[in-house]
């Protein structure tokens, strides 16, 4: 028999002779306004509920000391880059990228006072990509196989659009649309968001799936009228339609939408799998989906294995483990095939 005894740590070093991350730096990338006259087809129409991306998307950039980059991106402009570049840098640069854990540890316990939600969290998750774009540089390995490889030969891809119909005739699988009023618009908006919702539809004939996202600013009671009035537009689900740290309100919402019909999707924000866990206890909505680009990521393939039941098995995104209810999941294997068909 042996024991482990669990004291100091010796400090993990590259070796020598191992290439070291000299530089971590981060950009805002803003699209270019549309010419006059002209629209840019993505974001096109009224002004959104929700505006995604308010502050500008940012790229971070991870460089080695024999020039490899590696590439990751979130949003938050300027302040998420202030919190890459004057804060996060200093856990990364001088360390290797084939030691993820390590550096990933030591950026999440320097966290604690810049927040585990948020922005700061948005700063370590695209460093996190960066890392694991520059470990798939490294060892001339896409990423899945990085992280245990295939589990299915295709994965569908829908947009998030406010042009549906491009999305269509441009291959996707489905087009996700964020509504042009929020609450504070009351009756008149409520009626103007399923008026959209009727036209997407037609724009898209039947048989194309629409998710509806709400930006996280309706209550149960807003979400389940918006759902029953287009019950007759078949939409797919019902995403992030109440705030992501409110469960109970999620759950409210949930069950009033299964008596609709309806399904619902949210945990874009979640910390990791923590909240992603929690969502699912409480059965906070049918599908709880942290995404990759604020929710920090895996440290390592172990990490992907071990993630909290219920878990949809062999069914893992690059960058967060997906969350599902049981209940659901014959429902979601339907769907997958028809997007796939």
């Amino acid at each position: 028999m042996c024991a482990l005894f669990q004291g100091l740590q010796e400090p993990v070093v590259p070796a020598a002779d191992e290439p070291k991350i000299k530089e971590v730096r981060a950009f805002v990338l803003r699209p270019k306004p549309p010419p006059e006259g002209g629209a840019n087809p993505w974001h096109a129409g009224p002004p959104t509920a929700a505006p995604r991306c308010p502050a500008g998307a940012v790229v971070v950039e991870v460089e080695q000391d024999d020039g490899l980059v590696g590439v990751g991106c979130t949003v938050g402009g300027e302040a998420v880059c202030v919190v890459v570049e004057e804060h996060l840098a200093k856990f990364v640069e001088g360390q290797s990228a084939r030691n993820i854990a390590h550096v990933w540890d030591r950026c999440w316990r320097g966290q604690t006072a810049q927040g585990r939600r948020g922005l700061g969290l948005h700063a370590l998750s695209a460093v996190d990509l960066a890392l694991w774009d520059l470990l798939g540089k490294i060892t001339g390995e896409p990423c899945h196989v990085l992280l245990g490889g295939m589990t299915t030969a295709r994965v569908p891809l829908i947009a998030a659009t406010a042009r549906p119909e491009l999305a269509r005739r441009l291959g996707f699988k489905g087009a996700k649309v964020a509504l042009p009023r929020g609450p504070e618009a009351g009756d008149a908006g409520l009626r103007e968001n399923a008026e959209a919702v009727h036209a997407w539809r037609r724009s898209v004939g039947p048989d194309f799936p629409l998710i509806v996202a709400g930006g996280g600013r309706f209550d149960a009671a807003y979400a389940a009228a918006l759902a029953k009035r287009c019950e007759a537009d078949g939409v797919a689900w019902f995403e992030d339609c109440v705030p992501p740290d409110e469960p109970a309100r999620a759950r409210a919402l949930s069950r009033k939408l299964e008596r609709l019909g309806a399904s619902t999707a949210g945990g874009r924000e979640e910390r990791r799998d923590a909240g992603a866990s929690t969502r699912s206890r409480t059965r906070a909505s049918a599908c709880s989906r942290p995404t990759s680009a604020a929710a920090a990521g895996p440290r390592s393939h172990d990490e992907c294995k071990n993630a909290p039941e219920p878990a949809t098995k062999g069914r893992r995104s690059e960058s967060a483990p997906t969350i599902r209810d049981e209940s659901v999941m014959a429902a979601d294997r339907a769907l997958a095939a028809s997007l796939l068909g």
